[in-house]
């Protein structure tokens, strides 16, 4: 429709520069913090995960549509300063061959470009907060984008394993260390009531890679003589659950039905 505003795509550009390899190394090398990368993602997420029913609604909504145009703007200022951080990477890449000046300079002066492009990314955070915020007041609903299915009716969740590609990912250290922590801790020890650790947040933040990241430590293996990874689906089936558990500790399929033979077998391995 004539005036129908379309950032699906857009939003997919960004998503893109988030991932580039040269605005990943320039956060992780200390030049920018890194949580500042990881959050523009999380407020990125948070707007794509309404962004189908925002466009369906903008032209019945004018409301809805403002949104919108405040969105794009957001986003394309968004695209931009990853565009020159790009930039910048691959200019400090090249200036690294000339090491004997340039890195003294940089160990006591403040690069002009961090210090602006920092206060810059904080402003588009600050900006899609308050996108976001707007978001229940507009009750837009979340749709096939953000993992719901279309419409907004929930599919069935993909199932996981255990094993993690670790060299692709980053900034969950400080994550991954604080659940570690607590599994480690003695105040996790509760006799026969085992202990739980949840890790909450809408679809796409990376809660099922957190917890990959944390099954996998070796420090897991040390502590836990024995572990399992089991994927729960949405309708919750104990039986199910319990033969599940079983295979992934014993390796083997189990073919008995009652509930009652599965937890005895679970019990004794």
């Amino acid at each position: 429709m004539a005036g129908e505003l379309v950032l699906s795509s857009f939003l997919q550009v960004a998503f893109d520069r988030l991932a580039s390899p040269e605005v990943v190394n320039f956060f992780r090398s200390g030049k920018l913090k890194d949580d500042l990368l990881r959050k523009l993602k999380i407020k990125l997420l948070s707007i794509n995960a309404v962004i189908n029913d925002a466009e369906k609604k903008q032209m019945t909504d004018p409301n809805v549509k403002a949104w919108l145009v405040e969105v794009k703007d957001a986003v394309y200022e968004s695209e931009d300063i990853l565009d020159e951080i790009e930039t910048e990477a691959s200019k400090t890449k090249s200036e690294a061959e000339f090491k004997s000046t340039t890195s003294k300079v940089r160990n006591f002066f403040v690069n002009p470009f961090e210090r602006t492009m920092e206060s810059r990314v904080q402003e588009v955070l600050n900006n899609l907060e308050y996108l976001a915020i707007r978001v229940e007041l507009l009750e837009l609903k979340k749709g096939s984008n953000a993992g719901d299915g279309v419409g907004g009716h929930s599919s069935q969740r993909l199932p996981s394993s255990a094993l993690v590609d670790e060299s692709s990912i980053y900034g969950r250290d400080d994550d991954k260390e604080k659940i570690i922590k607590l599994l480690l801790s003695d105040d996790t020890e509760s006799g026969s009531h085992p202990s739980v650790i949840t890790i909450v947040g809408m679809g796409g933040l990376g809660k099922t890679t957190l917890a990959q990241l944390v099954y996998n430590d070796k420090r897991m293996d040390d502590q836990f003589g024995l572990k399992s990874w089991v994927c729960v689906s949405e309708e919750f089936d104990v039986k199910r659950v319990t033969r599940a558990t079983l295979e992934a500790i014993t390796l083997s399929n189990d073919d008995a039905q009652e509930l009652n033979t599965l937890q005895l077998k679970l019990k004794r391995n």
